[in-house]
């Protein structure tokens, strides 16, 4: 959870984790048996590495306020109450000029191609990447270190959450419709197209530098 600085806006950002080999599961019985919040600490400090990565520019007025993790359905409704791990002190950006709509994505892969669950997005509050002159588009060496700093946190995502909980999980592209099936994520994409939380980027011919979730 992300807070503007002097505003009321909350922005999210979130990634989805369950087990790819059991189609029914008690998520709020995996919920209790995490150690909030020493797992709540370890993925802050998951996103706050991520965000101060490479050269990603994470604006000055956004700081980094809180996580939270919560069960929820295939439908998007909370079985629970959530878990929530307050930062204290916490961390802020430190680029200006950055647009509040800005958003760095993490494009999710299944590398399945059927009916449903194949691509997931995870957006990035309040950052973008610096752009070569004259172009629309990051440097290629920005965009393949930080497609090496986000599969990082993927992982390291993972195995903060299965550090606690006896049945694995993976990060997973949830499929909300029913009879479709909720695949795992087994790759990141990173474009070198700066994009916005509320609309699609313009129509740009964007290239995309690939890791595989191991």
């Amino acid at each position: 959870m992300f807070h503007i600085e002097g505003q009321d806006e909350i922005a999210n950002t979130s990634l989805n984790f369950s087990n790819a080999a059991v189609t029914t599961m008690d998520a709020a019985a995996v919920l209790t048996d995490l150690d909030w919040p020493t797992d709540g600490a370890a993925l802050a400090t998951r996103m706050t590495t991520l965000l101060t990565a490479g050269n990603l520019r994470w604006a000055d007025y956004s700081e980094l306020v809180a996580v939270r993790c919560a069960a929820v359905s295939t439908a998007g409704l909370e079985l629970s109450a959530p878990l929530l791990y307050v930062l204290s002190p916490t961390v802020d950006g430190a680029f200006g000029n950055v647009n509040p709509q800005s958003t760095v994505v993490l494009s999710l892969r299944s590398n399945v191609f059927g009916p449903g669950a194949n691509y997931g997005r995870m957006y990035l509050p309040h950052c973008m990447f610096g752009l070569m002159a004259g172009t629309p588009f990051a440097d290629p060496i920005d965009t393949t270190n930080f497609a090496l700093a986000a599969d990082v946190f993927v992982e390291g995502c993972i195995d903060d959450m299965n550090f606690s909980i006896a049945e694995p999980l993976s990060a997973m592209i949830i499929s909300q419709i029913t009879g479709r099936a909720s695949r795992a994520v087994l790759q990141i994409a990173i474009g070198n197209a700066n994009d916005t939380q509320r609309r699609r980027r313009n129509q740009l011919n964007e290239t995309y530098t690939y890791r595989d979730i191991t």
